[in-house]
């Protein structure tokens, strides 16, 4: 959990990322177990991958995969 916090730290400011970090960092403040990270990850994922946007969210996805990488 503690390398996922860094990764989220680093990326907090990013306007692209920082809104999806600062959620995260919540998540974690709010003792979630690694489990429960893992699968809000996905159901973020899931949303993003099916609402249509003026702009494509690739970015934003394979962020949320990046996250879930440093859970593993």
């Amino acid at each position: 959990m503690e390398k996922l916090k860094t990764f989220l730290k680093l990326h907090e400011k990013n306007r692209v990322f920082g809104f999806i970090a600062w959620q995260a960092l919540h998540w974690i403040e709010k003792g979630m177990t690694t489990e429960e990270m893992k699968k809000e990850i996905e159901i973020t994922i899931e949303i993003y991958s099916t609402l249509s946007f003026d702009k494509p969210v690739f970015r934003e996805i394979n962020f949320l995969k990046d996250m879930r990488k440093q859970l593993e």
